[in-house]
């Protein structure tokens, strides 16, 4: 039995690509006036909302305090400097 061929722009959907690509785009312009914690929340939400996941809500506060664990991590333990942005005066 043979199977019907498929073209390679039918078994491709490029809604995925386009949230990572606005994902990285925000990220670049969003570092430094965001700061780190809040601009890699979103990136990671982004990520998660470009493969689908079912629960934004879940993945948003995972996020949140993945990115805060990251910041404290990089900063406190290995003394490098992460932009803060708008929650300088709460870090």
């Amino acid at each position: 039995v043979s199977t019907p061929s498929r073209t390679h722009s039918s078994c491709t959907s490029w809604a995925p690509m386009r949230t990572l690509g606005i994902a990285l785009a925000a990220s670049v312009v969003l570092l430094e006036p965001a700061g780190f914690i809040l601009t890699a929340a979103l990136l990671f939400w982004l990520v998660a909302r470009a493969f689908e996941r079912p629960r934004p809500g879940r993945d948003a506060v995972v996020a949140v305090l993945l990115s805060a664990f990251v910041y404290f991590v990089f900063t406190m333990g290995l003394g490098l400097l992460l932009p803060r942005g708008v929650l300088a005066g709460l870090l």
